[in-house]
């Protein structure tokens, strides 16, 4: 893992009934998300990049959001998101079907090479450290 700190940032989501757009739930807003909507991909970059699912947010008619995730195993996704400065956040998704429910975890300006390694080891950490909200 990096020598630099790295800032993990939470946001939980909670799926509208019978639609594909998921809410902000809590009221801390630590992003410019306030809601979520996943489909599946239909552009072929994204599944040549084995995209399973697309996630995309709007705010103020401008794409604050936009992802292909990839599948790490037991739920677990990650994906990258290019803002329109030009810097990428990365994200790692963790989605409960049962419960409906999504959690978001940012990290800001942080594209690593190793992108699905350097998701686990940040699951990992957040586990041990007991910060890994998995509801």
């Amino acid at each position: 893992m990096s020598k630099n700190k790295i800032i993990c940032q939470r946001s939980k989501f909670s799926q509208r009934r019978d639609s594909n757009i998921y809410d902000l739930v809590e009221n801390q807003k630590v992003s410019d998300i306030s809601f979520i909507r996943v489909e599946l991909p239909n552009k072929e970059f994204l599944k040549k990049q084995r995209a399973e699912f697309v996630l995309q947010s709007f705010e103020n008619n401008k794409k604050v959001l936009f992802t292909g995730l990839i599948s790490l195993g037991e739920n677990y996704y990650y994906g990258d998101n290019v803002k329109l400065t030009g810097k990428k956040d990365f994200l790692i998704v963790y989605y409960n079907p049962k419960r409906r429910i999504l959690h978001l975890y940012t990290i800001k300006n942080y594209n690593p090479r190793k992108k699905a390694d350097f998701a686990n080891e940040i699951i990992e950490h957040l586990g041990s450290v007991g910060k890994l909200l998995i509801i």
